[in-house]
C-alpha cells in the first residue's frame, strides 16, 4: 500500500508542479484572440466592441507587434516591441525588476479639431471606424471629443459606407436618425453587398462611435442610412413585411451604428497635395496614396468631395523611397503624437543588447523609430515608418530569451493603427470561458488558453498515474496474497484454540466474524501506515531534490502530493483487501469439528 501511495503521489505532486510553473491562477480565465493568416476578419475597434458584448467576458485588452529600430550611444538594433495598456501588463503578471510599468490605459487620445485634421492628413488618425475606447476600449471615452465643431445637422451625410450587419442580428430601422422616429421595421445581414451613408443624427446610448458636441451645444450621434428590406416583429419573431403585390417591402431607412460595422469607402490624395509636403523622393507625379475611412474633425462630408484636401497640410510626414531591385517601395514617416508618453519598459535581453544593467536602464533614454506593417492600418494604407522619437525606460522586466519592451498602446495608436495583432480576454469564472472562446470562433477569429496547456498536462499525467498505479497494482497484489498467506498459517496454527473455544459455546459465525474482524484490521492498519509511509517518503524525496534546486536559487520544489480523495480511496481500498484476504480463512475456520481439533496435535 506504501508503494501505491508513494508512487501515485509522486505523480499528482509533478502535475501540480509542472501546472504551477505553466500557469498562473487568473490565467485559467483568459484567451488570447488572433486573426487567422489570409483572413479579412481583423482585430479592430469594432470587433472588440462586439466581443467585449459576449456575455461572461469581462475586459478585452488589444495589443500591436510592431519591429523598431532602437538607437543608443550611435549603435542601432532591431527589436520587437509591444504596444500595450498597463492593465494588460497587470493582467499578465508582468512586474518589473526594477523601476515600474508606466501608468497608462488610454487607446485613444482626445483629439481637438486641428490635431484630427493634422492626423487624418497624415494619415494618422486616431478617429476611426468603431469608435475610440479606452482601457478595455470603453466608448465613453470618445464623448465630446470634438466639442465646437460646426455645421453639422441631423440627417446630414457624412460619408458612403459598406455596411456589414452582424451575423444572427436584427437591427431596428427608423424614419429618421432620431430615437422618437417612426420604427419602419428591423432587417439584418443581406446577402452580398450592402452600401449606404454614414450620418448625423441624435445621440442614443451604446453608440460605439460616441457622441459629438457641435458648436451650438446640440449633441449628435452617427447613424446609418440605407435601403433595406424590411420584416416587423410578431410573437417573439420576425416575419416579412410584404406590399400590396406580394413582394417584400423595401425602403430608405435609418439605423443606430450597433451591431453593425461601418467599411467607409476611400478617397484619393490629390497629387498636387503631395507637392506641399516635404517630401525626399516622390518621382511619379501621377501616383496617388489612398486614406480609408475618413471624417474630417469639422464634420464635414469628405466623401462629398476630394477636393477639399487642396487646403489641409502635412505637418511632421515625410515619404521616402526604398529600392530593392526592380521594386520600389514607398514608405511614409510619421510623427508620434506629441502627447504620447514615450516611455518603455524593457526587458533583460534588451539591455544586455545595449550594454546596460537594470539599475543604469532605469531613466536612459533612447531613440526609436516603428515600423507599421500595412495589415495593422487602413486598407490601401502602405507601410509608415515613424519618426525617431526619444523614449525613456521606466522598468525592467525578467526575461531572457529575446530583446523587447514594452510601449504605452496609446503611443502606436497614434501612428494610425487601426488593426491590432491580438487581444486579450479576461472572463468571469475559468467554467464560462470554454463557451466564451466558441462564441468568438464563431466570429471568424482564433483563439488559445493556458488551459489547452493545462488539459494536455492533465491528460499526460493521467497517463502516468495509472502507470504508477498499475505498477503500485502490482505490488499490492503481492501483498495480499502475502496478508492471505499469513490469515492461512495463523489458522492452522490456532486450529487447537478454535475447537477449544466452540467446545466452550463459541458459534461457527462468531469464529468467522473473529477472523474476518482480524483481517479487516490489518488491512485498516496497513493502509494507514502505507499512506503514511508513502506520503513521508515522498516528502524525504522533495527535500533531497530542494537541497539542489535551493542551492541553483529555484526554491523549495515539492514533487509529491496527496489529495484527501486518493487518500479515502487508499484506505477504501484497504479496507476492501483486508476483507477479501480474510473470507476464505474465516469460512475455513467455521468449518473446523470441535472434537477434530481438540485431537489436533
Amino acid at each position: 500500500m506504501a508503494s501505491i501511495a508513494f508512487l501515485v503521489s509522486i505523480g499528482y505532486g509533478l502535475q501540480d508542479l509542472v501546472i504551477s510553473r505553466v500557469a498562473r491562477l487568473d490565467e485559467m480565465q483568459q484567451a488570447e484572440i488572433y486573426s487567422p493568416p489570409a483572413s479579412n476578419t481583423k482585430i479592430n475597434d469594432e470587433s472588440i466592441a462586439k466581443i467585449a458584448n459576449v456575455q461572461n467576458v469581462e475586459k478585452v485588452l488589444p495589443l500591436i507587434t510592431l519591429v523598431a529600430k532602437v538607437n543608443y550611444n550611435n549603435s542601432i538594433s532591431d527589436m520587437a516591441v509591444y504596444a500595450v495598456t498597463s492593465d494588460y501588463l497587470e493582467q499578465s503578471a508582468i512586474k518589473p525588476v526594477k523601476g515600474k510599468i508606466f501608468d497608462n490605459d488610454l487607446t485613444s487620445f482626445n483629439l481637438t479639431e486641428e490635431d484630427e485634421n493634422k492626423e487624418e492628413v497624415a494619415g494618422a488618425s486616431s478617429s476611426r471606424q468603431g469608435g475610440e475606447q479606452g482601457g478595455e476600449i470603453s466608448a465613453s471615452q470618445n464623448n465630446n471629443l470634438n466639442e465646437g465643431l460646426t455645421n453639422i445637422e441631423v440627417g446630414k451625410r457624412i460619408t458612403e459606407a459598406e455596411i456589414s450587419i452582424f451575423p444572427e442580428t436584427w437591427v431596428r430601422v427608423r424614419e429618421k436618425p432620431s430615437l422618437d422616429s417612426k420604427i419602419l421595421g428591423y432587417t439584418k445581414r443581406p446577402e452580398g453587398k450592402q452600401t449606404g451613408y454614414e450620418v448625423w443624427g441624435n445621440s442614443y446610448p451604446d453608440n460605439i462611435n460616441g457622441t459629438i458636441q457641435a458648436a451650438d451645444g446640440k449633441v449628435y450621434g452617427k447613424w446609418v442610412e440605407s435601403k433595406v428590406f424590411l420584416w416587423e416583429e410578431k410573437n417573439n419573431g420576425y416575419i416579412q413585411v410584404i406590399d400590396e403585390q406580394g413582394s417584400q417591402v423595401q425602403k430608405t431607412g435609418f439605423m443606430a451604428e450597433v451591431n453593425l460595422g461601418l467599411q467607409r469607402y476611400t478617397l484619393e490624395r490629390q497629387p498636387e497635395v503631395l507637392a506641399e509636403a516635404d517630401t525626399r523622393a516622390v518621382t511619379d507625379s501621377t501616383e496617388t496614396q489612398t486614406d480609408s475611412q475618413i471624417t474630417t474633425g469639422t464634420g464635414q462630408a469628405a466623401a462629398e468631395d476630394a477636393t477639399t484636401y487642396e487646403d489641409l497640410k502635412f505637418d511632421g510626414t515625410d515619404w521616402i523611397l526604398i529600392e530593392e531591385g526592380n521594386k520600389t517601395e514607398q514608405i511614409e514617416r510619421v510623427q508620434v503624437s506629441e502627447k504620447a508618453t514615450r516611455e518603455a519598459v524593457a526587458n533583460t535581453a534588451m539591455l544586455d543588447v545595449l550594454g546596460l544593467t537594470e539599475s543604469e536602464a532605469i531613466g536612459k533614454e533612447i531613440e526609436v523609430s516603428f515600423i507599421v506593417t500595412a495589415s495593422l492600418l487602413e486598407p490601401g494604407a502602405a507601410k509608415i515608418e515613424s519618426v525617431p522619437t526619444k523614449y525613456k525606460i521606466i522598468g525592467v522586466v525578467p526575461q531572457k530569451d529575446a530583446p523587447y519592451f514594452y510601449v504605452p498602446f496609446i503611443d502606436i495608436r497614434s501612428l494610425g493603427v487601426m488593426n491590432y495583432s491580438q487581444a486579450k480576454i479576461i472572463v468571469q469564472d475559468q467554467q464560462s470561458l470554454t463557451d466564451v472562446r466558441k462564441k468568438i470562433e464563431a466570429m471568424g477569429f482564433e483563439t488559445t488558453s493556458v488551459v489547452d496547456t493545462v488539459e494536455q498536462i492533465n491528460t499526460l499525467f493521467a497517463t502516468l498515474r495509472k502507470m504508477l498505479a498499475l505498477a503500485g497494482t502490482v505490488a499490492l497484489s503481492v501483498a495480499a496474497l502475502g496478508m492471505f498467506n499469513t490469515l492461512t498459517v495463523s489458522l492452522l496454527e490456532r486450529t487447537r484454540e478454535i475447537g477449544l473455544m466452540k467446545a466452550m459455546g463459541m458459534k461457527s459465525f462468531e469464529v468467522k466474524e473473529l477472523f474476518l474482524t482480524e483481517s479487516m484490521i490489518m488491512g485498516v492498519f496497513g493502509g494507514i501506515i502505507g499512506v503514511s509511509l508513502g506520503a513521508l517518503a515522498g516528502e524525504l524525496l522533495g527535500f533531497i531534490i530542494s537541497i539542489f534546486s535551493i542551492s541553483k536559487g529555484l526554491g523549495y520544489i515539492d514533487v509529491a502530493s496527496m489529495p484527501v480523495g486518493f487518500t479515502l480511496f487508499v484506505l477504501s481500498l484497504s479496507l476492501i483487501v483486508g476483507t477479501l484476504t480474510g473470507i476464505y480463512p474465516a469460512r475455513r475456520a467455521t468449518n473446523i469439528s470441535a472434537l477434530n481439533a481438540m485431537r489436533y496435535e
